[in-house]
């Protein structure tokens, strides 16, 4: 039987004479390759959002904006 497979690829088993099952050589799964990591974008929006500003620089800003009122 290993002759008939290496030589035509397949064989058809038939019953009544109608295919019924086909043998034919094992081939293994090809390996896949490894997936990137999901990106994280809360990361990257953190990254993104303005640090805060103390209070002494609020206030200067403050100042500034006033002018001569």
């Amino acid at each position: 039987m290993r002759a008939a497979i290496a030589r035509d690829g397949e064989i058809v088993v038939t019953e009544r004479g109608r295919a019924a099952h086909i043998i034919k050589p094992y081939l293994a799964p090809k390996k896949r390759k490894a997936k990137p990591e999901p990106f994280d974008y809360d990361a990257r929006l953190i990254k993104r959002i303005p640090k805060p500003i103390s209070a002494a620089a609020s206030k200067a800003i403050e100042d500034l904006n006033r002018g001569e009122r």
